[in-house]
Protein backbone atom coordinates (compact mmCIF):
# COMPACT_ATOMS: atom_id res chain seq x y z
CA UNK A 1 0.00 0.00 0.00
CA UNK A 2 1.20 3.14 -1.13
CA UNK A 3 -0.88 5.74 0.25
CA UNK A 4 -3.22 5.65 3.05
CA UNK A 5 -6.59 6.45 2.65
CA UNK A 6 -9.02 6.59 5.96
CA UNK A 7 -12.62 5.56 4.01
CA UNK A 8 -10.66 2.41 2.88
CA UNK A 9 -9.61 -0.83 4.08
CA UNK A 10 -5.56 -1.67 4.49
CA UNK A 11 -5.77 -4.83 3.92
CA UNK A 12 -8.17 -5.66 0.55
CA UNK A 13 -8.49 -1.92 -0.44
CA UNK A 14 -12.56 -2.06 -0.29
CA UNK A 15 -14.47 0.66 1.53
CA UNK A 16 -14.08 0.31 5.71
CA UNK A 17 -17.12 2.29 6.40
CA UNK A 18 -15.24 4.10 9.08
CA UNK A 19 -17.13 6.67 10.98
CA UNK A 20 -14.24 8.78 11.61
CA UNK A 21 -13.32 9.24 8.49
CA UNK A 22 -17.31 10.52 7.86
CA UNK A 23 -17.01 13.12 10.21
CA UNK A 24 -18.63 11.17 13.37
CA UNK A 25 -17.06 11.23 16.69
CA UNK A 26 -16.51 7.12 16.66
CA UNK A 27 -16.30 4.10 14.45
CA UNK A 28 -18.51 0.93 13.98
CA UNK A 29 -15.09 -0.87 14.97
CA UNK A 30 -15.28 1.22 18.46
CA UNK A 31 -17.14 -1.22 20.07
CA UNK A 32 -15.77 -4.84 18.84
CA UNK A 33 -12.93 -7.12 19.21
CA UNK A 34 -11.21 -8.17 16.09
CA UNK A 35 -9.16 -10.59 16.14
CA UNK A 36 -5.09 -10.82 16.42
CA UNK A 37 -5.13 -12.91 13.27
CA UNK A 38 -7.00 -10.26 11.49
CA UNK A 39 -4.87 -7.14 12.46
CA UNK A 40 -1.73 -9.27 12.24
CA UNK A 41 -2.78 -9.00 8.07
CA UNK A 42 -2.67 -4.84 8.34
CA UNK A 43 0.33 -3.47 7.04
CA UNK A 44 2.06 -1.63 9.64
CA UNK A 45 1.89 1.91 8.02
CA UNK A 46 -1.66 1.91 8.36
CA UNK A 47 -1.75 0.56 11.88
CA UNK A 48 -3.46 2.71 14.31
CA UNK A 49 -4.66 4.55 11.75
CA UNK A 50 -6.94 3.16 9.38
CA UNK A 51 -9.91 1.12 10.04
CA UNK A 52 -10.14 -2.58 8.28
CA UNK A 53 -13.32 -3.30 6.80
CA UNK A 54 -16.24 -5.67 8.87
CA UNK A 55 -15.29 -8.72 6.15
CA UNK A 56 -11.22 -8.44 6.94
CA UNK A 57 -12.27 -7.92 10.22
CA UNK A 58 -13.90 -11.64 10.20
CA UNK A 59 -11.70 -12.81 7.96
CA UNK A 60 -10.26 -15.58 10.06
CA UNK A 61 -13.66 -17.48 10.29
CA UNK A 62 -14.90 -15.95 13.73
CA UNK A 63 -17.47 -12.99 13.51
CA UNK A 64 -16.67 -9.94 14.66
CA UNK A 65 -17.87 -9.49 18.81
CA UNK A 66 -18.84 -6.82 20.99
CA UNK A 67 -15.59 -5.73 23.13
CA UNK A 68 -15.78 -4.80 26.93
CA UNK A 69 -12.41 -2.91 26.58
CA UNK A 70 -12.29 0.79 25.46
CA UNK A 71 -11.00 1.08 21.64
CA UNK A 72 -9.21 4.52 20.48
CA UNK A 73 -10.58 5.46 16.89
CA UNK A 74 -7.70 6.05 14.46
CA UNK A 75 -6.42 9.59 14.27
CA UNK A 76 -7.73 11.11 10.92
CA UNK A 77 -5.16 10.98 8.31
CA UNK A 78 -4.18 14.68 7.74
Amino acid sequence: MSELCADRCPICGGPNDCGVAAGKSECWCANVKISAEALEKVPEEAKGKVCVCRKCGESDGQTILPSNASVRAPEKLR
